[in-house]
């Protein structure tokens, strides 16, 4: 994939202000052709700081490849395909989830489709992903409830299903667990 800055300078249309006037502008352009593969490999550290020391306390480090599957008269159309996901150093409820969730993701692949400029527009088959997401809620809580039997005296577990169900239940939330994809395509047409 291919990221062209193209320095744009725009000029006043109006007579009143003076031609030397002008504002530059930097615009984010995304060309791509059919069957572009890119990997990439995705580290999020949690830091833990004691008095002068600072030391990683969870890790995880998660790969994936876009592939550009045609270009459209407005755009591309793209696919997402996990790869692998490793978590180092977890002890954590968070990490715990973090780990199940993405063992569900890892079977997903996502097909999405960008503008002219390569701009996220939208994801095309969000609902076979919530649906893929919601089977998977019920394996994370299980994996949760074992682990921790008292969380349920905290959260009951069907709040806890609910929640997650919810947060998957719309094209935006399905979007919002892949924060690779706004990490890239983000700044595009900006």
């Amino acid at each position: 994939m291919c990221l062209a800055c193209v320095a744009m300078t725009a000029w006043s249309q109006n007579l009143m202000l003076s031609q030397e006037e002008s504002e530059d502008e930097i615009a984010v352009v995304g060309y791509f052709c059919k069957n572009d593969t890119m990997t990439y490999r995705q580290t999020h550290n949690k830091y833990k700081i004691q008095g002068n020391d600072t030391t990683v306390s969870e890790s995880y480090v998660e790969e994936f490849m876009i592939v550009v599957t045609d270009s459209t008269s407005d755009g591309y159309k793209m696919k997402y395909i996990p790869l692998s996901f490793t978590l180092h150093d977890a002890d954590t409820v968070t990490s715990l989830i973090a780990n199940a969730s993405s063992q569900l993701m890892q079977s997903a692949v996502c097909e999405f489709t960008t503008d002219e400029f390569g701009q996220l527009k939208s994801i095309t088959n969000w609902r076979e992903i919530r649906d893929q997401l919601k089977k998977g809620v019920k394996v994370t809580c299980d994996t949760l409830y074992t682990t921790i039997p008292d969380l349920d005296s905290i959260m009951p577990r069907k709040s806890l299903e609910n929640i997650l169900l919810l947060q998957f239940s719309t094209e935006e939330g399905v979007r919002d667990s892949y924060e690779e994809l706004d990490d890239l395509f983000g700044l595009h047409g900006s």
